[in-house]
């Protein structure tokens, strides 16, 4: 049976030589073993970019490294302009991925990337600002990847240096994806969803409007959910309390009109949820 017979399931043709190579680097291929490999796929429900981070992840004794996250990630962004809907659904699979690997292992990229959707909405946003947003919101914190987990786990006080190494992910991040050309918008909401709305942020002290849209949705959607999870350095707050906190640095901190979508939205989540109970 030749290549082009296998079954490569929801590949694309750019996908499907990376997702080749990695497997063929990772076992010797043989007909049976692609077949049982197949097998054990199709058994658990697995996308075929989900299996290639399982086996990514095998070969590493369960963890993702840096590279095979970049390989992946290349493998994604191929296909963002011509399929967004996979090329999204297969990011969300690589945000889980890393979600489970980095501190704080808790869901926090892919429940900003939910707030920051829900926001989407209310704003208006067409189909492709939503995939810059939806883009940049999952890769937030990529270049949280290789911090010392003792520096990101640690209870007490940072010291000024530790402060900056944290503080310098969002750099870290944006070089670390800079080469991709199809994140090339996504990339401005990385690079300043950590800049304040009365310019005391970083890495570029913005101002207002000049911080982009989108780095200012995240920037609110980050801050409530890293308010409402516990850390290691402080208990989670209450839903009412990161709240009362996001309305007390509106206009500081954070955009006051995207503060009140935020709330609006939640409220409307709440109500929902009432309803259906």
């Amino acid at each position: 049976m030749n290549q082009s017979a296998h079954d490569y399931g929801d590949l694309t043709a750019d996908h499907r030589d990376i997702y080749y190579h990695n497997i063929a680097g990772i076992y010797p291929l043989s007909l049976s073993s692609w077949e049982q490999r197949k097998l054990f796929r199709r058994s658990r429900g697995l996308t075929s970019f989900e299996y290639l981070l399982y086996l990514s992840m095998k070969k590493n004794g369960g963890r993702i490294n840096l590279e095979e996250i970049i390989r992946c990630l290349g493998a994604v962004t191929m296909t963002l302009r011509q399929n967004p809907k996979k090329a999204l659904s297969d990011l969300r699979a690589l945000g889980q991925a890393i979600d489970d690997q980095v501190p704080y292992r808790d869901g926090h990229s892919l429940r900003v990337t939910d707030h920051c959707m829900a926001m989407a909405d209310h704003l208006g946003f067409d189909d492709n600002e939503k995939v810059v947003l939806e883009v940049a919101a999952l890769l937030h914190d990529f270049g949280k990847i290789g911090i010392d987990e003792a520096i990101l786990m640690k209870p007490q006080q940072l010291t000024p240096e530790e402060k900056l190494e944290i503080n310098m992910h969002v750099m870290r991040g944006y070089y670390m994806l800079a080469g991709f050309n199809e994140l090339i918008e996504a990339l401005r909401g990385i690079k300043s969803h950590h800049e304040c709305y009365d310019g005391t942020g970083h890495p570029e002290g913005l101002v207002k409007n000049q911080i982009p849209l989108i780095g200012r949705i995240i920037a609110v959607a980050d801050a409530y959910d890293a308010m409402t999870s516990k850390r290691p350095y402080r208990k989670a707050l209450t839903h009412e309390q990161a709240l009362q906190e996001l309305k007390n640095n509106a206009g500081i901190q954070f955009d006051p009109a995207i503060v009140k979508i935020f709330i609006k939205y939640l409220s409307e989540k709440k109500t929902s949820r009432l309803a259906a109970t």
